[in-house]
């Protein structure tokens, strides 16, 4: 994708998410030394339910977690159906 289309995307994409996004989640572009904002890194909170946490996870483990289940997502037991209609359009358009 080209850069100045990307940029583009995500502006609109962060001017959308600053007026609606799930409660407790946390999504913001970069700030450079500056002021300026870089849109090409973001920095995340994802929040986790309360009562699946463990003590004995690691940082390691969660995020390891994560990018599996980005790399294979569960199409048996969608946990987000709203993601999961997104991601079955995309793939089928392919």
């Amino acid at each position: 994708m080209d850069g100045g289309i990307a940029l583009s995307c995500l502006s609109v994409e962060h001017r959308s998410w600053r007026m609606d996004h799930p409660h407790g989640f946390v999504a913001r572009p970069e700030t450079i030394f500056d002021g300026a904002v870089n849109l090409m890194v973001w920095h995340c909170f994802i929040p986790g339910k309360p009562t699946e946490w463990s003590p004995a996870m690691t940082v390691k483990q969660i995020l390891v977690g994560i990018q599996y289940l980005l790399d294979q997502p569960n199409l048996n037991n969608p946990a987000q159906i709203e993601g999961y209609n997104i991601y079955i359009q995309v793939n089928t358009q392919a």
